[in-house]
């Protein structure tokens, strides 16, 4: 639900995304409810709900990010924070 999620922020324009593509897809059914069929056992799961983009975008990928930064995970930096906390102070105190 993290990429549901995510598209919401992003697609709302709640604020910006930094880091690396989602590797969910926010379009997915949900909610789903099973039954038995009575003959012969089988299970079956229906979904009630069916998620997409909040603009409407059914693409089968995840959700891109604004500012796209790569985090190499083995190492002992966090990239995606040193990079927002660059934008951030950036704000605050522009360059002259």
């Amino acid at each position: 639900m993290a990429a549901v999620s995510a598209a919401l922020v992003h697609d709302f324009g709640f604020a910006e995304l930094m880091g690396e593509e989602t590797g969910a897809i926010p379009t997915l059914y949900a909610s789903q409810f099973s039954f038995t069929l009575p003959q012969t056992g089988v299970v079956l799961k229906v979904p009630k709900g069916y998620i997409v983009h909040p603009n409407g975008d059914e693409q089968l990928k995840g959700v891109v990010p604004d500012h796209q930064v790569r985090d190499h995970l083995v190492d002992e930096v966090d990239e995606v924070l040193d990079y927002t906390l660059h934008k951030l102070i950036q704000r605050v105190r522009p360059e002259p």
